[in-house]
């Protein structure tokens, strides 16, 4: 289950498209449910699996939204119950969380539906439940305690998780990477997408994502690597904008390139093709496009923060910078631009270790385990 349209670009997605994929190919039939009217397609076109569209109330603070929640359930449970018995679900994943799916709880005490429940987080869903007061609070908690099991990718995020709601029930499962496609893309014979050279960063225009901090830093050694340019490719968020004046301000226009809304193959030709892969976020439950990286043999610069860490676990992997500091991180770029041996060295020691150790076939295996 997604809150949100499986066409669009992002880590979660990517997540729920890998397991998918994964559950197919070991026999399951897995089908979508999507809180989401945007697109009027019923399948994932990619891999041709079933998507259920169905708008779920979600049991807000006051009194009024409250009421409308409990008088449009016996309908929504109505149509879930349908739904379960039409298609023989015996087990419900759902990624991203949402107040809505406290409904799946209420299901199985009422005895609607009899199978496992995982809850699985990615970091801002769990994040910003801490946040969360009075009714909405206990409806985060109780869908918690209602379920099977509990996933997160990272020890890190684990440890948020318990804030929230200490429990025994909370499994550490990684994201995974598809080494089939990206040997693919590494062996296809395509001109790059630039002749310059190029760092790269891959995150969605959101504050979190620390582009303020990249550009920062560019711009203390782009003079002294004049044929460097920055691509940052991201979903469209809040700070595009900011971004976007920012590129401006320091006069950087020529020399970064802002896409949005990229295909994922083609983020994975211009990792193919970069010199340097940099991830300059304040916080990140576990950064799925460090492991992309990895599989592409590209050396990363990368915060210190969240499950980054869990990665890049020593030196020899790669290289970590406090957050919030574009001086540290000018420092870090320029050491690697100025060291191809290093760069080549680092590459290949991440791409070895992502390789041995996050495959989303022994991500599924684990899931499988609790479905």
């Amino acid at each position: 289950m997604l809150p949100w349209d499986i066409h669009f670009v992002g880590g979660v997605n990517s997540v729920v498209r890998a397991l998918a994929k994964q559950a197919k190919i070991n026999g399951r039939k897995p089908y979508l449910l999507i809180q989401s009217w945007s697109h009027k397609t019923d399948s994932y076109s990619g891999q041709e699996i079933p998507s259920i569209r169905l708008r779920m109330r979600e049991p807000g603070a006051g009194f009024l939204s409250i009421a409308k929640y409990i008088l449009a359930l016996p309908k929504t449970i109505y149509v879930l119950r349908r739904i379960v018995y039409t298609y023989g679900i015996d087990a419900i994943n759902i990624h991203y969380p949402t107040a809505a799916s406290f409904t799946f709880i209420l299901m199985r005490r009422l005895s609607v539906f009899s199978g496992n429940i995982i809850i699985s987080l990615h970091g801002t869903d769990i994040r910003s439940a801490l946040e969360l007061r009075g009714v909405k609070k206990i409806i985060w908690k109780l869908l918690l305690l209602g379920s099977d099991h509990i996933v997160v990718v990272s020890e890190s995020l684990r440890q948020i998780t318990l804030q929230f709601y200490a429990n025994n029930k909370t499994l550490i499962i990684p994201n995974g990477i598809d080494f089939s496609l990206a040997d693919e893309v590494k062996n296809k014979t395509r001109l790059p997408p630039s002749r310059q050279p190029y760092i790269l960063t891959v995150g969605s225009f959101e504050p979190i994502k620390g582009h303020d901090i990249l550009l920062h830093a560019f711009s203390e050694i782009a003079a002294d690597y004049p044929a460097i340019y920055l691509v940052i490719i991201g979903r469209s968020g809040s700070s595009k904008a900011e971004t976007e004046a920012l590129v401006t301000a320091l006069n950087l226009q020529q020399r970064i390139v802002l896409l949005c809304d990229v295909e994922y193959l083609e983020v994975l030709y211009y990792m193919k093709h970069a010199t340097l892969f940099v991830l300059p976020s304040r916080y990140e439950s576990f950064s799925l496009c460090t492991l992309e990286a990895g599989a592409m043999g590209i050396p990363v610069v990368a915060t210190n923060v969240g499950g980054v860490r869990e990665i890049i676990s020593n030196e020899n992997l790669g290289t970590l910078v406090a957050p919030e500091d574009a001086k540290s991180l000018s420092n870090a770029l320029a050491v690697l631009l100025a060291d191809e041996d290093k760069r080549v060295f680092l590459g290949a020691n991440l791409y070895n270790y992502v390789k041995s150790r996050f495959s989303w076939e022994d991500a599924y295996r684990r899931y499988s385990d609790i479905f």
